[in-house]
C-alpha cells in the first residue's frame, strides 16, 4: 500500500510520527492510514506529494491512498496517478475534491450538503455489511456522475462512491477519515471493510476484532513505599498464584510493566537486604529489584524477590510477558531527590522521562540501563516501554527506537515500523474497571490497563471481576504486548 501525505512530518528523517499532541484529524491523516494498514498485516510506503510519482513507478502498489486534499497534489502526479488507473488493477481512495476542480472530473462525483444519520449501509463489492452507529454520524452525500457506483450510503444518502477508470478503481470518500474514525469507532470497521472489499486482489488480513491487550503497571518500582499518596504492601506469592489461576481461567495473557531498578532513600528506620544480606544504607543507590527485600517495621515487609520468583514462573508458564516501566519510575537526579523537602508527597519525582537528562551517554541513559536490567535477569529484551505517569519526550522515544523497542505504552499505543515510531490513536487504553463494548466497534484492539495496587487494594476478585465484565461487553481474547509486536513488527 502507499500512502500519499503532504504534510512535511512524512518524509522519512522524521522519527516519530503522528505525537500523541496531534488532535487535529488533518494532521493525523496519513500516519492514520499507515497504522490502520499495519494492523491488516499489510506492508505501506509513504510518499510525499512532491515524490510520490517516483513510487508510483517503482513500487507498484496495490492500493493507492491520497491522505490529503486531492486538488493540491501537482498535475505531474495527477497525471501519474491516472495513467496507473488506467494500466494497473489498482485501488486509488480519496477524498472528494472541490467542485469543479479537475480531481472532482475525474472522480466523477463531488460533495453536496452535510448528511447525517445513524445506519451505515455498505453495498459495494463483496459481502454487504451494516453498522449502526452510536450518535449521530455526519459526512457529505455524494453527487455521481452516472458512471460512478455507490458503495456505502449513510440513511440512504450515498457517501463512498467508486469509479473504474481503464483497469483501476478511484473512490471517493464524503468524509474525512480520521474525523470519521473520531466520530465513530465503526467507522474503522467500515473503512478495513473498504480496503478488503474493494480490491480485486487477494490481500489476506489480520483480525484483531473483540481484542484486549491486557497491562499491568509498577511491579519491582520503589514508589509504592516513598509516594505517601500511593502506598501499598507489595503481591505476596498467594496473589501471584491467584492472578495466574484468573489469567487461565480467561485463557489470557498479561503484560507486566516491570520497574528493574530500585531506588534506597537512605532512612535508617528500615532495613534493606539486597540478595540476602542487609546492606549499609546509601541514599541514592540503585538495586536491582529481583534482588530487594525491604522491611519497614512499622508498616511490614516488601518481598521483591518473591516477586521475582513469582513473574519468573508466570513468565515459564506463558501467562505472562515483561515490558519496560521505565528503569527506576523515579526522577534520574537521585540526589536532588534525596535533598528535596517534598521527595515523598511531589509525583515529579516519581516521573522518569518528564526531560532529557543532559549528557548522559547512551550505555547510561535510564532506557538502556532498565533493557539491559530486564535481559539479565529475564532472558530476553522487552518488546514494549511504558513510559511511567504517561510522561516522555521526544528524544525518549528516539532512545527507544534506537534500543530496538517495538511498541510504545501509553494511553494511545506507539508501533515501530520502517526506523520510525508512528502513533496509533485508535488504539486507546482505558482502565481495566472501565469496561464498556464500544471500545470494541473499531475491530482493534483495546488496552486495558491496572496496577499491582489494585490487587493489593481490592483483591484478586477485582481482576476477575473486571475480565468478566470485559467478556460480557466482547472481549473474545486477551493477549499482551509481545504477542502484538510480534505480528504487526513482523514486516520492517
Amino acid at each position: 500500500m502507499l500512502v500519499i501525505s503532504g504534510r512535511d512530518e512524512a518524509r522519512p528523517d522524521q522519527r516519530i510520527w503522528g505525537s500523541p499532541s496531534w488532535l487535529s484529524p488533518e494532521r493525523r491523516e496519513a500516519v492514520d492510514w499507515v497504522t490502520l494498514a499495519r494492523f491488516l498485516g499489510w506492508g505501506c510506503v509513504v510518499g510525499h506529494a512532491t515524490d510520490a510519482a517516483l513510487n508510483l513507478e517503482a513500487g507498484r502498489p496495490r492500493v493507492i491512498i491520497v491522505a490529503c486534499e486531492p486538488d493540491v497534489l501537482s498535475e505531474k502526479l495527477k497525471a501519474a496517478l491516472l495513467f496507473t488507473l488506467q494500466a494497473e488493477n489498482v485501488l486509488v481512495l480519496a477524498r472528494a475534491g472541490e467542485t469543479g476542480k479537475p480531481w472532482t472530473q475525474l472522480a466523477g462525483c463531488d460533495a453536496e450538503a452535510q448528511c447525517n444519520g445513524r445506519l451505515l449501509e455498505w453495498i459495494g463489492p463483496g459481502p454487504g455489511s451494516r453498522w449502526h452507529t452510536r450518535r449521530r454520524f455526519g459526512a457529505k452525500r455524494l453527487h455521481c456522475n452516472a458512471d460512478v457506483a455507490p458503495w456505502l450510503t449513510l440513511d440512504g444518502s450515498t457517501i463512498v462512491a467508486a469509479r473504474q477508470i481503464g483497469r483501476g478503481t478511484l473512490v471517493t470518500l464524503g468524509l474525512h477519515p480520521s474525523g470519521a474514525r473520531d466520530q465513530e469507532g465503526c467507522a474503522t470497521a467500515f473503512l478495513k471493510h473498504l480496503l478488503l472489499c474493494g480490491t480485486s486482489h487477494d490481500m489476506p488480513a489480520l483480525n484483531w476484532a473483540n481484542t484486549m491487550i491486557l497491562r499491568m503497571d509498577d511491579p519491582g518500582g520503589a514508589q509504592n513505599v516513598y509516594l505517601r499518596s500511593w502506598y501499598y504492601r507489595k503481591l505476596d506469592d498467594r496473589d501471584w498464584t491467584e492472578i495466574g489461576c484468573v489469567l487461565r481461567s480467561h485463557n489470557a495473557r498479561l503484560s507486566v510493566g516491570y520497574v528493574s531498578g530500585w531506588v534506597d532513600d537512605g532512612s535508617t528506620s528500615t532495613t534493606l537486604q539486597i540478595d540476602g544480606r542487609i546492606v549499609e544504607r546509601a541514599a541514592g543507590q540503585v538495586y536491582p529489584s529481583p534482588l530487594v527485600r525491604y522491611v519497614d517495621r512499622r508498616k511490614g515487609i516488601h518481598d521483591y524477590t518473591a516477586e521475582y520468583r513469582a513473574l519468573l514462573q508466570l513468565r515459564g508458564a506463558g501467562l505472562i510477558d515483561i515490558a519496560m516501566h521505565g528503569y527506576t519510575h523515579m526522577n534520574p537526579d537521585r540526589q536532588a531527590w534525596v535533598a528535596a523537602p517534598d521527595r515523598y508527597q511531589n509525583l515529579r519525582w516519581f516521573r522518569e522521562f518528564g526531560e532529557d537528562s543532559p549528557g548522559c551517554a547512551a550505555a547510561e541513559h535510564p532506557l538502556a540501563l532498565g533493557m539491559k536490567a530486564i535481559q539479565t535477569f529475564f532472558g530476553e529484551s522487552p518488546s514494549t516501554i511504558i513510559f511511567p505517569g504517561e510522561t516522555f519526550t521526544d528524544t525518549a522515544l528516539e532512545t527507544a527506537l534506537d534500543l530496538g523497542i517495538k511498541l510504545i505504552g501509553s494511553y494511545y499505543l506507539g508501533i515501530r515500523y520502517r526506523g520510525r515510531f508512528c502513533w496509533v490513536q485508535h488504539v486507546c487504553a482505558p482502565y481495566l474497571d472501565q469496561a464498556e463494548s464500544s471500545w470494541f466497534d473499531s475491530g482493534l484492539p483495546v488496552v486495558g490497563y491496572f496496577h499491582d495496587r489494585d490487587i493489593a487494594e481490592h483483591g484478586i476478585s477485582w481482576l476477575a471481576s473486571c475480565l468478566d465484565a470485559w467478556v460480557d461487553a466482547g472481549a473474545k481474547r486477551f493477549i499482551a504486548y509481545s504477542d502484538l509486536a510480534g505480528v504487526v513488527g513482523r514486516l520492517q
